[in-house]
């Protein structure tokens, strides 16, 4: 039954709190004004129908939300901006999530996303596309208007226009007008081996600045100028100037020349020619545009000729002016060569061959008596004698004249002779050669006129040949035998008496010392101690073992091995393990467990895996524990004082051992059973 609530003023629904609800729920539409009967869910029927929706507060958005009917937003229409004129409406709609789709700004309208205009146009970013196929997109002005383009447009495709009335520039990569084309900087025709017309319209000029024709000069204007007057490197002539200029200037211009009389001659090149004429001995003939010059056969059959200070007679160049010299000289940098089929003779008559460097005497040859002389004129100036051994330039000998001419060998001196003698009286120190072979007797051979004697001994009480030093006194006395101070024998053998002091490297294969024998070494002290040192902080290396003070370890990072058994009569410290660990992998078969390791782990791969222990030494320690649970593992040692084997079923089940007389005797158990 349908009720009816009226009042004759304004009516108010207000809750009693300020977060409370008011709920409307009707059973089927709602209707507002003087609607009788609402065909929607809410109608609205005023004289002038209106839904404000007013916030409170200009920072928050007002608005109306769609929801789904689980209460999801899908959509809505917010109202944004300040309490200012500059108000916004904005439309969203969901998608994966709300989204902006719509704006209404106070200056127009943007859309997010694609703008569909009557499924004939769509513009979404920044371009319009007819949406509908095939269909022509068109830009249409109304009546007279036109389509204005007002900044820079580009066709990417063919642009295809009856006329185009452009005021700003047109950019494309090629423009095809008519049989013309435009690419880049070039104007060709398109059509099959047509020419290349530029007119201008009626009484109008073709104007061509800065004209280039292929790699030669730039052209700015054509000049009809008879004289040439600008010289204008980049004006062209016409033909009517050319002509006019050629023509002046043959007319107007002589010839001018002069002989050797210094007579000045001249001819008009425009109606008069220049004759050529031999005197005697002298012809001349023509031929095209060369003129031949020639001398008659008499000059060739000359006995001598002169020419200002130099005479040319038989085989011979002379300086024909009294006492003066004859010289030869190229020009510049360049070479004078003398190219002889047989002997360069230089005769100078008891005179020098001077060599100089820019004028200065730097070497002379000279006969002195009967002496043939070399020398070097600079002060302190060397002797070089410099040869090619296999392509490379070597310095065989040197003549050091600042050092009183001291004679520097390259290589070996190697003489025929045998004696090398100093020519002054004195002591000097020299070599003494007294046999033409080197060895061959036990005489002296090799020897200093100071104290030091050496040779080369054949017999005397070695077995082959010797080669011995001796500190000898006397230089003319033989020394003793057994007196040498060095001696290398045949077989290689070194001997030295006295001490020994080296700076460098010993390698030797075998060194034979009082008591240094083979490959021992040894005190010759009574209970002496050996005493191998370092430097400072540094290590005595022997082999792969390094020691240190009282310290050992491996100089190559590797274990120390120590192969035999070690007995401490002190206390054993170790900074580390003193322990090997074994890991065991049961396979099956019974595996045994070694005694050379402390530990053993075990490793099962299957159900009731066998493991062997072998008896060890009386106190000996032995940890076995199971790491790898695969299945059981039973080990039976060979005599067993807790029973007759040791069962692992977990990983950490671990036993340890003690060896004694009668058998393994268990320590320690964690888990492990003993059967």
């Amino acid at each position: 039954m349908a009720k009816t609530l009226r009042t004759s003023g304004t009516y108010t629904l207000e809750t009693s709190g300020g977060s409370s609800d008011i709920l409307l729920k009707p059973g089927g539409d709602l209707g507002i004004g003087s609607v009788s009967s609402p065909d929607t869910s809410v109608h609205v029927k005023t004289s002038a129908a209106q839904i404000t929706l007013q916030r409170t507060d200009d920072a928050n958005q007002p608005g109306l939300v769609f929801q789904q009917s689980g209460g999801n937003i899908r959509a809505k229409i917010l109202m944004d901006g300040t309490s200012g004129t500059s108000k916004e409406l904005i439309f969203q709609t969901h998608d994966s999530a709300l989204a902006e789709r719509f704006r209404v700004t106070h200056s127009g309208a943007k859309v997010s996303g694609t703008l569909n205009v009557d499924d004939g146009v769509t513009i979404t970013d920044n371009a319009i596309k007819a949406s509908a196929s095939n269909a022509d997109l068109e830009l249409d002005g109304s009546g007279s208007g036109v389509v204005k383009i007002l900044d820079n447009a580009e066709v990417v495709g063919t642009l295809t226009t009856a006329n185009i009335t452009n005021t700003n520039n047109i950019t494309t990569t090629q423009l095809d007008a008519d049989g013309v084309r435009l690419k880049d900087n070039t104007i060709t025709t398109s059509a099959s081996n047509a020419d290349l017309e530029i007119n201008a319209s009626g009484s109008g000029t073709v104007v061509l600045e800065n004209l280039k024709v292929g790699s030669g000069a730039t052209v700015t204007t054509i000049l009809d100028e008879d004289n040439m007057s600008s010289d204008s490197a980049t004006a062209l002539a016409t033909q009517q100037s050319i002509k006019a200029y050629v023509d002046a200037e043959v007319t107007a211009q002589d010839l001018d020349f002069a002989t050797d009389d210094s007579t000045a001659l001249s001819i008009d090149l425009d109606s008069e020619t220049l004759q050529f004429s031999g005197g005697p001995n002298i012809t001349t003939s023509g031929s095209g545009n060369t003129v031949t010059i020639s001398l008659d056969t008499a000059l060739s059959n000359l006995t001598s000729v002169q020419v200002d200070g130099i005479t040319l007679a038989d085989n011979k160049i002379s300086a024909n002016a009294s006492n003066s010299a004859l010289q030869l000289a190229s020009s510049g940098t360049g070479d004078v060569e003398i190219d002889a089929g047989g002997d360069l003779i230089v005769d100078v008559d008891n005179a020098d061959v001077i060599l100089k460097d820019d004028g200065t005497e730097f070497g002379r040859l000279s006969r002195v008596t009967a002496d043939f002389v070399v020398k070097a004129s600079a002060q302190d100036q060397d002797l070089v004698f410099k040869g090619n051994d296999g392509g490379a330039t070597v310095t065989a000998l040197t003549l050091d004249m600042s050092e009183g001419g001291d004679s520097v060998f390259g290589g070996k001196l190697v003489t025929n002779g045998n004696r090398i003698t100093h020519a002054q009286a004195g002591t000097v120190s020299f070599m003494d050669f007294t046999v033409t072979q080197f060895g061959q007797t036990n005489n002296t051979v090799l020897s200093s006129v100071k104290s030091i004697n050496m040779f080369l001994d054949s017999n005397g009480g070695d077995s082959g040949q010797a080669f011995r030093i001796y500190n000898n006194t006397n230089p003319d006395s033989s020394p003793t035998e057994n007196t040498f101070i060095f001696k290398v024998q045949e077989d290689g053998d070194l001997f030295v008496t006295g001490d020994t002091t080296m700076t460098g490297n010993l390698t030797a294969t075998d060194i034979t010392a009082n008591s240094l024998t083979t490959n021992v070494i040894s005190s010759n002290g009574s209970n002496a101690n050996i005493s191998i040192q370092a430097s400072g902080t540094g290590s005595v290396e022997i082999g792969a073992l390094d020691i240190k003070g009282t310290s050992i370890s491996s100089a190559d990072s590797t274990l120390v091995n120590i192969n035999e058994s070690v007995n401490v009569t002190g206390t054993l410290t170790s900074r580390g393990n003193v322990f090997g660990v074994q890991r065991l992998t049961g396979s099956g078969s019974t595996e045994v467990i070694n005694l050379t390791d402390t530990v053993t782990l075990l490793i099962t791969t299957g159900s009731s895996q066998q493991f062997s222990l072998a008896d060890g030494v009386e106190g000996q320690l032995k940890i076995i524990s199971m790491v790898t649970d695969g299945g059981t593992g039973v080990v039976t040692p060979a005599n067993f004082v807790n029973g007759t084997n040791i069962t692992f079923d977990d990983v950490e089940d671990t036993v340890t051992l003690l060896y004694q007389s009668t058998g393994w005797v268990a320590l320690a158990r964690q888990n492990a059973t003993f059967g």
